[in-house]
């Protein structure tokens, strides 16, 4: 899942600023997936700028790490969630 989670380019609406920040999250479920996503979005960022003759510059922090499930806590929290939550409610 890769969310935008902050776009920053200025104050007014009628400007075009010359430069954009943003920031974003990735959470996959192995590190092999990680490291395509956050290739593809070195790739998209740099021909989008190159595509109106300009520069992209990627800074990668490592936040979240890969999400790995307890094999041993998933049914609990399987029981916790029809325990607490209304079914209409659970992502499927």
């Amino acid at each position: 899942m890769v969310t935008v989670g902050s776009i920053q380019a200025g104050h007014a609406p009628n400007i075009i600023n010359d430069h954009v920040l943003m920031k974003l999250t990735v959470r996959t479920l192995n590190e092999q997936v990680r490291e395509t996503v956050l290739q593809r979005i070195h790739d998209i960022a740099v021909a989008q700028a190159e595509s109106f003759n300009a520069t992209a510059t990627l800074t990668h922090v490592n936040g979240s790490p890969v999400l790995r499930n307890d094999p041993r806590r998933t049914p609990w929290c399987g029981r916790w969630r029809q325990r607490c939550l209304a079914q209409s409610r659970w992502a499927r």
